[in-house]
């Protein structure tokens, strides 16, 4: 008796357990496009700014190394021209691609060369300032955590490290200027 008892508990366990309930959705439509509609909105932000932003990038996590400062304009055809007082030539800008894509959040990536972004990134470290093979242990990759026209903040992929971009002045040159917009402000 006691074994038909069990066998019935367990038929009526499975019987209940196999009823589907429905969930409500708190979201109104799917991740997938809730990911395509930021994507559109930071690229239109990042492309919308006149004057391009103002990157006040700190490469390593903690700070070690100090901040910079690296002007970005970002083209609707998927180039970045940027400049920084760090190459050493006030006058010099480079060029490369970028893209925002959907990878575990919503990503700003410099996805090509240039001679700015390579001096944070390299393990050669062309500074003397970080680490042996390590260099000043910047990024390429951004996880964009918030966006508008007034500011946009970034997290390192790699590093964990924020980096903050705001309007940049009309005059890239005079902002650089003799490098006294060498360093970037702390802002986190």
């Amino acid at each position: 008796m006691r074994k038909i008892f069990n066998i019935l508990f367990v038929c009526l366990s499975l019987a209940l357990a196999s009823c589907t309930f429905e969930e409500a959705s708190y979201f109104e439509t799917g991740s997938a496009q809730r990911a395509n509609q930021a994507i559109e909105d930071y690229y239109s932000i990042l492309t919308s700014a006149p004057n391009g932003w103002v990157m006040y990038m700190y490469p390593e996590a903690n700070r070690s190394y100090g901040g910079f400062n690296v002007l970005c304009k970002f083209g609707t055809d998927g180039k970045v021209t940027v400049a920084s007082p760090v190459t050493g030539d006030y006058e010099y800008t480079a060029d490369s691609f970028y893209t925002i894509k959907q990878s575990a959040g919503i990503v700003l990536s410099f996805d090509s060369y240039n001679d700015v972004f390579p001096l944070f990134c390299d393990p050669e470290d062309p500074f003397g300032i970080g680490g042996t093979g390590y260099g000043l242990e910047g990024d390429y990759d951004y996880l964009v955590l918030s966006a508008s026209n007034d500011k946009v903040l970034l997290k390192g992929k790699k590093t964990g490290s924020y980096s903050e971009l705001i309007p940049a002045p009309a005059d890239w040159q005079e902002y650089i200027g003799d490098g006294s917009n060498y360093s970037a402000k702390y802002f986190y």
